[in-house]
């Protein structure tokens, strides 16, 4: 399915390219913002409904900044770079339930933004497992070298 850019009116033919096209022009990493903000699925959801929402008014969702037009905003973006921090997680978007209704029927980009957390979670407990294990195999050999040292 075509998208479209969720911080101008750039339209590629697919999720991927849209997002690989921000990243390139706009340093908008949606994979970096999930993970450097902690933007769990509903997060995510929210944030690029409000984006769709203000870009349509040409404002900046991160500043609130009204625009006359989009080429106005799209320096914006490019300048000041507000889009990469999102708002803080105390604003009223992240609570608003009209944040999870799409702004474009069928968008692409929401069902295309790979909710890592299972596999994270995965990972984090494979980590801990082994960490567990080595921490276990260490304390196992300190006690072996004790009763062998007080055996003599």
């Amino acid at each position: 399915l075509p998208a479209r850019s969720l911080l101008d009116a750039h339209v590629t033919a697919s999720a991927d390219e849209c997002w690989a096209y921000m990243r390139s022009e706009y340093g908008f990493d949606i994979h970096e913002l999930r993970t450097t903000y902690s933007l769990d699925f509903y997060k995510t959801v929210a944030l690029i409904n409000s984006m769709r929402r203000a870009t349509r008014t040409h404002t900046c969702f991160a500043c609130a900044q009204k625009f006359d037009d989009g080429d106005q905003l799209s320096v914006h973006f490019k300048q000041d770079k507000a889009h990469l921090v999102p708002p803080s997680l105390d604003a009223p978007m992240w609570s608003d339930k009209n944040g999870l209704r799409p702004v474009l029927e069928n968008d692409p980009l929401l069902m295309a933004f790979d909710d890592d957390e299972t596999a994270d979670d995965e990972d984090a407990s494979q980590k801990r497992l082994e960490e567990s294990k080595r921490v276990l195999r260490e304390q196992l050999d300190r006690l072996s070298l004790e009763s062998a040292s007080s055996a003599v």
